[in-house]
């Protein structure tokens, strides 16, 4: 049975609150098990030591997106391509683009010189982790929250005001289980602190390094591909 409509101030923004919140923690319970508790029991069981700064940089210099044929050679094949060819491989293309983070994340061991190092290990369960982070937005859903929550503080009605601390702690719930800063952002740091695991600083490094060149080949594979997406589009009319 539906929900009587409220026009009461409290029970109307407790009621939106509630549901956003229901979400968050639904959100939460999934990426915890799926994917925030992989990656503690990953860096908890870590002991395949650290590269040297050298070996680190030459795999980082080593791994491009033609690894994952995301490179402008493969951008240039397309155009050998016309007419009705080009239907599957702009669908293609397109699917491509929009989910383009886990794409990259599934291939992976495609980067062939960041798969033969240690720290591999990690990388995988922290990509994954951060991607599901990214589909799941949380950071969005907690601002949609928290503007919830600032119309009961200003509201000054006792009623409503008493909402607030209840709506807190829950939310403050998912994101401490989770190993999440306060905004609902990541980081390494503040992971281990409230998952009680931890690196070595060198470790620490040497994965956020390999995490910000991932994060790189990844826009630099999605801004390929949006070059040659209008063209498809407008070869594909033909």
């Amino acid at each position: 049975m539906p929900e009587i409509p409220s026009i009461d101030p409290c029970t109307n923004l407790k009621r939106d609150i509630e549901r956003r919140i229901h979400n968050f923690e639904q959100q939460g319970v999934y990426l915890k098990s799926q994917f925030s508790d992989v990656l503690k029991d990953a860096i908890d069981n870590y002991a395949a030591g650290t590269s040297a700064d050298d070996t680190l940089n030459a795999a980082i210099a080593g791994a491009t997106v033609d690894d994952v044929d995301a490179g402008t050679t493969a951008m240039s094949r397309v155009r050998a391509f016309a007419g009705s060819c080009l239907d599957s491989i702009y669908n293609e293309a397109r699917v491509f683009s929009t989910g383009v983070d886990g794409f990259i994340n599934d291939r992976l061991t495609d980067f062939l010189s960041l798969a033969t190092l240690p720290e591999f290990d990690l990388l995988t369960p922290l990509r994954n982790y951060t991607t599901a982070l990214g589909i799941g937005n949380l950071i969005g859903l907690l601002s949609s929250i928290d503007t919830g929550l600032g119309c009961l503080s200003d509201s000054e009605l006792g009623e409503c005001t008493t909402l607030v601390q209840d709506f807190s702690d829950r939310v403050d719930a998912v994101i401490d289980y989770l190993g999440l800063n306060s905004d609902a952002s990541f980081s390494l740091e503040t992971f281990q602190t409230l998952q009680s695991v931890s690196l070595t600083d060198q470790l620490e490094i040497n994965l956020n390094k390999l995490d910000v060149h991932v994060t790189d080949l990844t826009s630099t594979a999605l801004d390929n591909v949006k070059q040659i997406i209008p063209m498809l589009h407008e070869e594909s009319r033909y």
